[in-house]
């Protein structure tokens, strides 16, 4: 066991985990410049109509604006629906993470009028292949937005300055 009391399982699954999680905030800061971008927003005024929303909102805010050239925007679109049906994002996200013997084990509760629980394991490895599937899609939905890493650098580095100079 390590200094903590958690176990190599533990420790590499939740480095994963975090990795998970970093991918996932990439996703959202695309889904922020790709909003921006989609209505001409400066970065400033893009990051006050996005900041207080979530994935949900986002994709959907963005996939109306795709629909509106779907000819144009289909490779976009249709990752766009691969991310928005990603089963485990919400199960990562937003679970009760517990110790399993060989990982992490996600709880997932639910009441839709009745209340329901599922558990899900992950290890490291299946972690890591959800972090690179995410990291694949983003790329590949910057690319069929024409975004790169710098524009994405640049507009939240605009966006903080205008924050932090009113």
């Amino acid at each position: 066991m390590s200094d903590h009391g958690f176990k190599k399982e533990h420790d590499d699954a939740i480095s994963c985990l975090g990795l998970f999680v970093v991918g996932w905030s990439t996703i959202e800061a695309l889904l922020e410049v790709a909003i921006a971008k989609q209505l001409g927003l400066a970065p400033a005024e893009g990051s006050i109509v996005t900041a207080s929303l979530q994935f949900k909102s986002r994709s959907v805010i963005l996939m109306g604006l795709l629909n509106r050239d779907k000819t144009k925007n289909a490779a976009a679109i249709a990752l766009l629906k691969t991310l928005q049906n990603k089963p485990d994002r919400n199960d990562l996200l937003h679970s009760i993470i517990g110790r399993s013997k060989t990982g992490l084990v996600f709880t997932r509760r639910k009441s839709d009028g009745k209340f329901s629980s599922q558990e899900k394991p992950h290890d490291a490895g299946s972690l890591l292949l959800a972090t690179i599937e995410l990291t694949e899609i983003a790329n590949q939905i910057k690319d069929a937005l024409g975004i790169s890493e710098p524009d994405i650098q640049t507009y939240f580095d605009a966006a903080h300055k205008a924050a932090n100079s009113a």
